[in-house]
């Protein structure tokens, strides 16, 4: 399977170190200190331009403030037919709670959008991080392997 990445540099990171090992391609667009309205932007222009040509649409963000929820529907809706994995970060930012409840909002009545919950995954595991936020080597792979149950539906 190919994947598409939009997100920060956690997602960066991980489209960098370790999904090249697990995908066929990798088409990276995360990069560090994306705010959550900004990779929505790139992700909702690359869906209306058609450009998007991965079995596998990776968004991962929240990692740097808040998550726009009508935004974050409206980019959801532009894939509908896309196959979306859509991440629910571990931040130490305040505003965890906001992105837990706006990501988990905008999946319910997508059957097209699978979650993969890193945050659960991951909150009790303080060896799974290097500051609390970016994954450890030793990480990524839970964090892969997440992504790949949930790229299968």
């Amino acid at each position: 399977m190919s994947i598409s990445v939009w997100g920060d540099s956690v997602p960066a990171s991980v489209a960098l170190n370790q999904l090249p090992h697990a995908y066929r391609t990798v088409d990276n667009h995360a990069a560090k200190s994306q705010q959550a309205n900004a990779v929505l932007e790139q992700v909702m222009a690359a869906a209306k331009a058609g450009t998007i040509r991965s079995d596998v649409v990776l968004i991962h963000t929240g990692d740097n403030g808040v998550v726009p929820q009508e935004m974050l529907a409206k980019t959801l809706d532009a894939l509908k037919d896309e196959r979306v994995v859509l991440v629910v970060p571990k931040t130490t930012l305040g505003t965890q709670k906001q992105a837990l409840h706006a990501i988990r909002e905008a999946a319910k009545g997508r059957p097209w959008v699978h979650l993969v919950d890193w945050y659960g995954a991951s909150k009790d595991h303080p060896e799974y991080f290097i500051d609390g936020v970016h994954p450890t080597l030793a990480a990524m792979p839970v964090y892969i392997s997440l992504v790949q149950k949930a790229s299968k539906g």
